[in-house]
């Protein structure tokens, strides 16, 4: 299975938390879930019980600061990093698709493995499984 990732990297002033809607549609119309005040700690949010519900998506950061974070939506339920991944700037009034987005988490660009304590970011279908090759050389 391959899993998509869309990053959100924010130009200019990057933010420290996110408020993140779910909309009826792609206009931004009608309020299915909001995600208030999101940092890098809050870790991986999963959508899918939602996701069924929303057409669209918006973003709009509460605090800025000069640092290296981005909102990574992914096609999967557990954030990991892995698969293709795109690039996309916002404006506090965009309004995007949902897509097939399962989960997202806030990402710092310097360490993409960083966020909620005890969560685990890499790719694997099991414990078992050797971590994808980008880890064994970081």
């Amino acid at each position: 299975m391959r899993t998509t990732i869309l990053l959100v990297t924010l130009f200019a002033a990057s933010a420290l938390t996110f408020n993140i809607t779910l909309h009826q549609n792609t206009a931004c119309e009608g309020t299915v879930k909001v995600f208030d005040n999101l940092k890098l700690e809050d870790g991986c949010q999963k959508v899918e019980a939602v996701n069924s519900q929303a057409g669209g998506i918006s973003v709009q950061w509460t605090e800025t600061l000069d640092n290296e974070l981005s909102i990574a939506f992914f096609s999967n339920e557990n954030c990991c990093n892995g698969g293709p991944s795109g690039s996309r700037g916002w404006g506090v009034d965009e309004c995007t698709s949902l897509g097939d987005v399962l989960s997202f988490r806030i990402m710092d660009g310097s360490d993409i493995n960083k966020g909620k304590e005890g969560e685990k970011y890499e790719c694997r279908n099991s414990p078992d499984d050797p971590p994808p090759p980008e880890a064994l050389t970081a």
